[in-house]
């Protein structure tokens, strides 16, 4: 178990590394989408989502399986970890054969011809992942995510390049399935680098038994993640099916934009939180501050910028988008309020897994996968609007209710601590946004006006936050880098961030 003093500094650092992270990732996400738009059609968005609903579904099988249970198992020897390597490998190839051959059965399942190609390329990725991807769970688990930030920066930045440029020379739906191949493409190359230094490449190891343990915890594990992407995919498959390519070309803008960045960004953030909760897993006051901690910092992070979306859609889309876009400005909208659940959910479930109980969260995602009912029923006969508010709506009765029947079940947490962590900057957000969202009454130039809701957000919230919630911004301030601790205050600051203990 690490000292308290060596465990601050580890988070600390890896904080930081996260947080840049997450800032190239949103930037790329958004400057990818606001390019490409202007050069790609809905219809063609709308075909890579219908072959991405399965691939991103069968993903699951060909990189999480097992993976999380190398972190949580504190010893896994070489023997054990080569099997595993080899068996996430053979999951991968097997997976691509049954999407290979079930490929012209999808595409008449969407009654599109193309989709048949388009998926038997993109499914490719499984395969690519599969090789890699133990590597980068093992970063993960020795915390070295200065590591896995250069690389993920650095494959998105190459990726996003290649795209535009395709793009721009006509290469259409093109651009986007080579813009996923070259992302794993290049994270692999890298990955397959840091292995090779830090002597991690498998061996020629195959033995089922020597892995029961991980089986055990890694089978729920996989299970859950199939379950979530079962009813993530099953979305697009349902509006595909029912209302066409350019609906669904309309609602893939919308979700890439405001879900595809939040998603990757918690999963940056759990790389942090589920080895720092797994390494404290028995010691469940600290676990608990730790947990709140690392929640409030997220919920004061990402309410203020999606609230923020949901005030400004209305100038951004057309003004960044397009005008052929301006479909997309309700279902931004709607959606933008599901990243905030998600980091909520995310962070709880990475708590439940450190404690041991995956079969918690597999149960959750099987009551979950039921929406998807509802989400037919209200596809088949209403529009894609009132999915989309429909979405967020179910989304946020599910997470409530999982505080409620599940999490209770697996720690103790003061309901009026976790309501602080979560509220008030959902609150002062949603404040905020209500301010600026009332400048889109006034008569002006629509790019003077999104400057001015951008500024004015800002300076509301700040002030906002420096009046309700100063908490959260000291304990932002303890993950930034020391030099920018002293500027901000040369003796508080600094003792705070060093002296102060992770759960304090």
């Amino acid at each position: 178990m690490p000292k308290k003093d060596d465990f601050k500094g580890q988070v600390v650092k890896s904080g930081k590394w996260v947080g840049l992270q997450s800032a190239f990732t949103f930037f790329f996400s958004f400057l990818q989408i606001w390019i490409l738009t202007y050069f790609i059609t809905p219809e063609e968005y709308g075909l890579v989502a219908m072959a991405l609903a399965f691939t991103g579904f069968s993903s699951v099988f060909a990189t999480l399986t097992m993976s999380a249970a190398i972190i949580q198992k504190r010893n896994t020897s070489s023997e054990q970890l080569s099997t595993l390597y080899w068996l996430n490998l053979l999951l991968g190839l097997l997976i691509y054969i049954v999407l290979f051959t079930a490929a012209p059965s999808i595409s008449s399942f969407y009654s599109e011809p193309r989709v048949s190609i388009i998926l038997r390329i993109l499914a490719l990725s499984l395969i690519i992942s599969a090789l890699v991807n133990q590597f980068g769970i093992l970063l993960q688990k020795e915390l070295k995510f200065d590591v896995l930030a250069k690389i993920s920066i650095s494959r998105q930045f190459i990726a996003s390049v290649v795209a535009v440029i395709l793009a721009v020379l006509g290469f259409g739906v093109w651009a986007l399935v080579i813009n996923k191949l070259c992302e794993n493409v290049i994270g692999s190359i890298l990955m397959f680098t840091q292995a090779y230094k830090n002597k991690w490449l498998p061996r020629f190891i195959f033995h089922l038994k020597s892995i029961k343990g991980h089986l055990g915890f890694g089978l729920f594990q996989l299970l859950d993640g199939t379950l979530a992407q079962a009813r993530s995919r099953g979305v697009f498959m349902i509006i595909g099916s029912l209302l066409g390519k350019a609906p669904l070309g309309i609602y893939n803008v919308g979700y890439n934009l405001v879900l595809i960045p939040v998603q990757k960004i918690t999963t940056i953030f759990n790389k942090v939180s589920f080895p720092m909760y797994s390494s404290i897993q028995d010691e469940e006051q600290r676990l608990v501050k730790a947990f709140l901690k690392v929640l409030r910092i997220q919920v004061f992070i990402m309410a203020p910028l999606y609230m923020g979306i949901v005030a400004t859609a209305d100038n951004f889309v057309p003004l960044f988008l397009g005008k052929e876009w301006i479909e997309s400005v309700r279902i931004i909208q709607a959606l933008a309020f599901m990243p905030l659940f998600i980091v909520v959910i995310q962070n709880c479930k990475q708590l439940v897994n450190a404690r041991g109980y995956p079969k918690i969260n597999f149960l959750w995602q099987f009551i979950l996968l039921g929406t998807l009912f509802p989400v037919f029923l209200i596809a088949k006969f209403s529009n894609i609007y009132i999915l989309a508010i429909s979405l967020s709506v179910l989304f946020f009765m599910f997470v409530f209710a999982y505080f409620i029947f599940f999490l209770s079940r697996v720690i103790v947490i003061n309901k009026k601590s976790l309501s602080i962590a979560i509220l008030i900057p959902f609150a002062v957000s949603l404040a905020m946004a209500f301010c600026v969202y009332m400048y889109n009454f006034i008569d002006m130039n629509i790019l003077q006006r999104l400057v001015l809701q951008i500024f004015s957000g800002i300076f509301l919230y700040s002030i906002l936050s420096f009046i309700f919630q100063r908490k959260h911004i000291g304990e932002l301030i303890e993950i930034l880098p020391l030099k920018i601790q002293n500027n901000l205050n040369k003796d508080t600051i600094h003792k705070k961030a060093y002296a102060k203990d992770l759960s304090g």
